[in-house]
């Protein structure tokens, strides 16, 4: 059976929670996830007018799936473009990678009504919608817990602890295998493209 390719374009925002959540359920069903970050101007304006913060965020997202790749052992591409026609681009890339699937991310507000799309803009995502060149998956994010600095602090320590007389060696052993094994806990939808 071919492996399922799995398009996740990039606009705007790096999201890691979005990022880590694309990994786990392109690992989990043996996809490959061809990230693609797309650099574009303001609209009226031509490509000469591509601001630096741009490029460096699409180089940090590019640098933030290769990471969380390596760590999570997930087959990943990375790919960036420049360009003025976002939507074009992204159906150009479709065909061009051979990719099944476009994977859209979505988080549920908290507090507020309906949810919130990442990584695209909201012309890019509104586009891709209306047009889709390829069957769509929609990942849902459930909204953020109240604290996470304090969860992160939580499991920081627990990961670090090791039992009295362990070596040193052993316990980052089991840190690098508890790493990798995470199952996705998030809701995938796929529509396909009629």
């Amino acid at each position: 059976m071919k492996t399922q390719r799995w398009l996740l374009p990039f606009t705007c925002s790096v999201h890691m929670r979005a990022i880590d959540a694309a990994l786990r359920v392109a690992n989990f069903n043996g996809a490959t996830l061809v990230a693609l970050s797309l650099v574009a101007p303001r609209p009226g304006r031509g490509m000469l007018h591509i601001r630096l913060e741009q490029i460096q965020e699409s180089r940090d997202f590019l640098e933030a799936v290769r990471w969380k790749a390596i760590r999570s052992q997930t087959a990943v591409e990375l790919h960036e473009v420049l360009t003025n026609d976002v939507p074009g681009s992204i159906a150009t890339s479709v065909q061009e990678l051979a990719c099944q699937s476009i994977m859209l991310i979505n988080c549920e507000a908290r507090g507020k009504r309906g949810l919130q799309y990442t990584l695209l803009s909201e012309e890019a995502l509104k586009q891709v919608l209306m047009e889709p060149p390829a069957s769509l998956l929609f990942l849902t994010l459930p909204a953020a817990s109240g604290h996470p600095h304090l969860r992160s602090l939580l499991f920081g320590r627990l990961r670090f602890r090791r039992p009295p007389g362990q070596p040193k060696e052993v316990q980052r052993e089991q840190d690098a295998m508890s790493e990798t094994a995470v199952a996705p806990a998030h809701r995938v939808e796929e529509r396909q493209h009629v």
